[in-house]
């Protein structure tokens, strides 16, 4: 699978940051665009998704809002995608199960955030 164009912002109320996506693509698919990093402060492992082939292969892009909380480990919990198409659902909830944040005063445990995303195919 190819990773995605992930423009990611965690907001628990109203803070947005960017988030890159980037990790070595099929030599068969075009590699996807970074953006540049911030943000890398909220996490210990930023999320990375990658983008569906069939949805690539269809020119299907999207976007989601990933609700979510965290536990006292940092750890993403009750995770929730809101995706405009269904084949970004899956892609989603994978990349959120290799993520984990930093706790902090703006990462508190229990908190609930929300992170959207949107899948961009690259150029």
């Amino acid at each position: 699978m190819l990773p995605v164009l992930a423009l990611a912002a965690l907001a628990a109320s109203a803070t947005a940051q960017d988030m890159p996506a980037s990790e070595a693509a099929p030599a068969s698919l075009p590699p996807a665009e970074e953006l540049p990093m911030q943000g890398t402060r909220y996490y210990a492992v930023p999320p990375k998704f990658e983008y569906p082939v069939a949805a690539l292969q269809a020119g299907i892009e999207g976007r989601c809002n990933i609700r979510f909380t965290v536990d006292a480990e940092g750890v993403p919990q009750d995770v929730s995608p809101d995706c405009d198409h269904p084949a970004f659902v899956a892609p989603v909830l994978a990349g959120m199960a290799r993520v984990r944040m930093i706790i902090s005063e703006e990462v508190v445990a229990g908190e609930r955030f929300i992170l959207p995303v949107s899948f961009r195919i690259p150029l």
